[in-house]
């Protein structure tokens, strides 16, 4: 036990697959500057290479896995936690295909959120998403192709973009409505190896950036930071959230 997502549409730059030992840094990786490194003795750490992003999947799908995160939302006022969890596969609804099933709770907004999800090509893919509140089904939410949700794959290097152009179809439980809208993503690659810190510990995470970039009015879009072997260790966008514990199975 360790402690601590559409296919693809348009790629710009090449997905690789693995980790990545000794992947740059945002500077260019370890003496990143010309600068050459500090005189014999500095303590202060600016040119010290960071250690190498160690092996495994951004995106662990494994049964039994489980990550807890506490959330700071400003429309809610306090913060509350979330508990992830990886049920395993299952029939997606209305399909002939099997994924595998993920559920997100909040217990504090008396929401359930449950997606089947699966992994080609590099990329976590979202194929369906049924929301609850108070035990009671109010919204499924479809994507033509399936939504990316995460990557799974270390991406080679910074030049790293992803497009998807998706139909996404919400119908809604209170009047039967169906809407069905357009909708595109790009995915871009921030950093090979940052280290971040959140209540869960340190971690080396590859950061990632998402945008609507088919409506420029929306705000920023969100960033993550995805330690390999781990999963999700911060979120920023709407809400922050950080990770409290994880059981990767």
């Amino acid at each position: 036990m360790k402690r601590g997502w559409v296919w693809v549409v348009m790629l710009l730059g090449a997905v690789a697959c693995g980790g990545g030992a000794g992947l740059p840094t945002d500077d260019g990786g370890p003496g990143g500057d010309d600068s050459g490194p500090d005189p014999a003795g500095s303590d202060d750490g600016r040119n010290m290479a960071l250690p190498p992003l160690p092996e495994g999947t951004l995106w662990p799908l494994t049964a039994g896995s489980t990550w807890m995160y506490r959330i700071h939302d400003p429309d809610v006022g306090q913060p509350f936690e979330k508990t992830v969890r990886v049920l395993g596969e299952a029939a997606v609804p209305q399909s002939a295909g099997v994924a595998t099933v993920v559920t997100s709770e909040q217990p504090f907004l008396n929401y359930v959120e449950k997606s089947w999800q699966v992994v080609k090509d590099g990329i976590a893919l979202r194929v369906r998403e049924e929301d609850r509140r108070s035990g009671f089904l109010v919204r499924v939410t479809t994507w033509d192709p399936a939504t990316v949700k995460s990557i799974a794959d270390v991406p080679p290097d910074l030049a790293w973009v992803h497009v998807a152009q998706i139909n996404e179809t919400v119908q809604l439980m209170a009047d039967g409505s169906v809407t069905t809208k357009p909708r595109q993503y790009t995915w871009r690659v921030l950093s090979l190896n940052e280290t971040v810190t959140v209540p869960a510990g340190t971690f080396q995470t590859v950061k990632i950036h998402r945008e609507r970039t088919d409506n420029d009015k929306l705000g920023k879009g969100r960033t993550y930071w995805l330690a390999p072997g781990v999963g999700k260790v911060k979120e920023d966008g709407e809400r922050l959230e950080e990770l409290l514990f994880y059981d990767v199975k």
